[in-house]
């Protein structure tokens, strides 16, 4: 069960891109610093590298904003941060936030991550997968400092993997309009969040993904379409013979008024 309190948090100060981490009592060597988690996806690696390193203890547990690009971005500094959320860390919640939270300054998509350092480096399997028709090897995942890494075998998942899973939740409102003027509004879905959490419960708006199909992903996509749930409901048609003999007497009707009409005109 997540815990109820944050070690280190970081929120975006959108008007000069900044990420500003605040720690308490997290390292003997914690530091409260600032981080460009908004830069370059490079930069976005380096920083949560030193927060892994100097700002978070094995256990300690922070919230993240990152823009929507850090999820699925296709650079490799983008996939090396969702490699060490995974890897270094228990990545526990991912919340998508609607475009627009951060107006009038910026109408970047974002989300919200939550995780917690790992005291011990979970290891991909390692087999080779087909991807876009050829074989290809998992690339070896990044050594955290100061983390032993398990031995998982050639293909099997490492025992921290067996029903751990990442919690999604596609929050849509979040009380104020999502123009520049941010007016209170009704709909808000931050108290469901904060409701469904604790449990990470899963509803029409959230959703657990097994860490183990994550990692089945070559890009280690974070993205919440790739594996939000398609709900497929049941459509009731009427009987195929009843639809015909619906379209037959349209179909006279419309004949016989169109006769009516011809004889109209003739006279």
């Amino acid at each position: 069960m997540p815990k109820k309190f944050f070690s280190m948090c970081a929120a975006h100060d959108a008007r000069n891109t900044s990420v500003a981490s605040f720690s308490n009592r997290t390292n003997a060597t914690a530091k409260s610093s600032t981080s460009n988690f908004f830069g370059s996806h490079a930069f976005a690696e380096e920083s949560l590298r030193a927060l892994l390193r100097a700002g978070l203890a094995p256990g300690g547990r922070a919230g993240v904003i990152v823009p929507n690009g850090v999820l699925f971005g296709s650079t490799k500094a983008a996939r090396k941060v969702r490699e060490l959320l995974l890897t270094e860390c228990d990545l526990q919640a991912v919340v998508n936030l609607p475009s627009g939270v951060f107006k009038p300054y910026s109408g970047v998509g974002t989300a919200a991550l939550i995780f917690e350092k790992r005291s011990e480096l979970i290891k991909r399997p390692e087999h080779p997968e087909l991807v876009e028709g050829k074989k290809t090897k998992r690339p070896e995942p990044v050594e955290g400092r100061g983390l032993r890494q398990a031995s998982t075998g050639s293909a099997q998942p490492a025992p921290q993997m067996q029903g751990a899973f990442v919690w999604f939740y596609d929050l849509t409102a979040d009380g104020f309009s999502l123009d520049d003027k941010r007016t209170p509004i009704d709909a808000n879905d931050i108290p469901d969040v904060l409701a469904k959490h604790p449990e990470r419960v899963e509803g029409p708006n959230s959703y657990r993904v097994p860490l183990v199909k994550i990692f089945e992903s070559d890009d280690l996509s974070l993205a919440a379409g790739r594996y939000k749930p398609v709900t497929v409901q049941a459509a009731n048609h009427d009987k195929p013979q009843d639809i015909l003999a619906e379209v037959l007497t349209l179909e006279d009707e419309i004949a016989q008024r169109a006769r009516a009409l011809m004889g109209t005109i003739e006279k």
